[in-house]
C-alpha cells in the first residue's frame, strides 16, 4: 500500500502546484505598474481636458460622453492589473475612483444634453470621482508607487 501512496501524493502535490499558478499573471514591479497606470491615466486625462476645451454646450456634452467611455475603459484596465505587493487595495480604490469619475462625467453630459445647466453645475460641484481618484493616488504613493493624477483629482 505504501508504494502506491507516495506516487499518488507526489502527483497530487504536482497538480496542486500547477493549478495554483494557472491564470495568475505575475505582479508588476512598482516601475512597471507606474508606467502602465500613468499611460492609462494620461489617455483619460487627455479626454477630460478635451472636454474642458469645448466652447459650445453640445460640443461639451459630446466630449463628456466620450470622456465617460474613456474613463470606464481606464477603470477596467486598472482593475485588471496585478499591482506590486502591498498596493492591491489602493489599485482597487483607484479603479473605483475612476469609475465614480466616469459616472460624474456621464451625469454632467446628461444634464447638458437635457439643456439643464443648473443640474450640470450641481453635478460638477458635487462630483465624488476626482476626490476618490486623488485619495487613491495618495494611497499608492504611500505604498511606494508615485503616479500622475487625472485633472481635478484632489
Amino acid at each position: 500500500m505504501r508504494r502506491t501512496t507516495i506516487p499518488v501524493a507526489v502527483a497530487l502535490v504536482t497538480l496542486a502546484v500547477a493549478l495554483a499558478g494557472c491564470g495568475a499573471a505575475p505582479r508588476l514591479t512598482a516601475a512597471a505598474y507606474r508606467e502602465r497606470v500613468n499611460g492609462i491615466l494620461d489617455r483619460a486625462a487627455a479626454s477630460v481636458l478635451a472636454a474642458k476645451r469645448e466652447t459650445s454646450i453640445p460640443g461639451t456634452a459630446r466630449a463628456l460622453t466620450r470622456s465617460e467611455q474613456v474613463l470606464d475603459r481606464a477603470a477596467d484596465e486598472i482593475a485588471a492589473l496585478r499591482p506590486p505587493k502591498g498596493a492591491d487595495r489602493a489599485n482597487r480604490d483607484l479603479a473605483a475612483g475612476i469609475r465614480q469619475y466616469a459616472l460624474d462625467v456621464g451625469m454632467a453630459a446628461g444634464s447638458l444634453i437635457a439643456n439643464d445647466q443648473m443640474t450640470y453645475l450641481r453635478v460638477t460641484l458635487a462630483a465624488k470621482g476626482p476626490k476618490a481618484v486623488g485619495a487613491a493616488v495618495r494611497e499608492l504613493r504611500a505604498a511606494g508607487v508615485d503616479l500622475t493624477a487625472l485633472p481635478g483629482a484632489g
